[in-house]
């Protein structure tokens, strides 16, 4: 959904979480999830079925519906088509804005989703359990350069110099 990122870096938008998900096509979405075999279906819920991409539930997904409606309508007024080319949501502020509405919307059901509470339940455990040296603020050292912006630059492995 992004074809030129020169174009997306100078456009002064918002980037959340929920569209970051959109725009990249990871994220939230069975067939993504998936892959990581967090679920055990890469099956989209609604009745028209298939793999849950953000291609499907941008486009057909029945649970989007009402969203979908609303950024039709948003891109209409822009002078976009539907479906959109690539660029459509680069293209103007309620473009973007519309997406970022219809991604809100469309994934905070994430949760709605889930019926089955041993999926949950695994969801939620492997998320944690894939992560746990993190949560415990034991972040990899990679010998990277932080910059500050109080005069001081340092590594990740605690050392500092004095910015000139």
């Amino acid at each position: 959904m992004i074809p030129d990122l020169g174009k997306r870096y100078v456009l002064p938008l918002v980037l959340d979480h929920y569209t970051s998900q959109m725009l990249i096509s990871h994220g939230d979405f069975n067939a993504q999830l998936y892959r990581f075999k967090l679920v055990n279906s890469l099956n989209c819920s609604c009745s028209l079925g298939g793999a849950e991409t953000v291609a499907h539930v941008l486009l057909w997904c029945k649970r989007t519906q009402p969203y979908r409606q609303k950024l039709i309508r948003t891109l209409h007024e822009v002078g976009e088509s539907w479906p959109p080319p690539n660029d459509a949501f680069m293209n103007s502020r309620k473009a973007y804005e519309g997406l970022r509405k219809f991604a809100e919307s469309s994934l905070k059901q994430r949760d709605d989703r889930l019926t089955d509470n041993k999926v949950k339940d695994q969801y939620r455990t492997k998320q944690v359990r894939t992560l746990p040296h993190l949560a415990k603020g034991n972040w990899p050292r990679l010998g990277m350069t932080r910059v500050s912006t109080h005069g001081v630059s340092g590594t990740s492995d605690g050392s500092r110099s004095s910015a000139s």
